[in-house]
């Protein structure tokens, strides 16, 4: 389906917490490392996007399609995801 979901946690400042739904439709290219050399992690440290073209570049079938773009999300572990898309949608989970 070329789609990913990514369940996060939203801490608040009373340290409660929300939960909300990434989810990553028309995804062409993902890679997920699982070095750990931080040790496990389950915390995003940083998110960061760019125009995909480290990666764009590698994939010849996709370098002429301006409407993608890559988010890459590191966590504390220092592993990171990259994720080539052209569609982001965030969405609150309603308990």
């Amino acid at each position: 389906m070329h789609r990913i979901e990514i369940p996060v946690k939203l801490c608040r400042d009373n340290n409660s917490y929300k939960e909300a739904v990434i989810i990553f439709e028309d995804v062409q290219y993902a890679d997920i490392s699982f070095y750990e050399p931080w040790g496990a992690g389950i915390y995003i440290n940083e998110v960061n996007v760019n125009d995909g073209t480290d990666i764009i570049n590698r994939l010849v079938e996709y370098q002429r399609n301006s409407e993608s773009f890559c988010l890459s999300i590191l966590l504390n572990s220092d592993d990171r995801i990259n994720i080539l898309t052209s569609k982001v949608i965030y969405s609150d989970i309603q308990k």
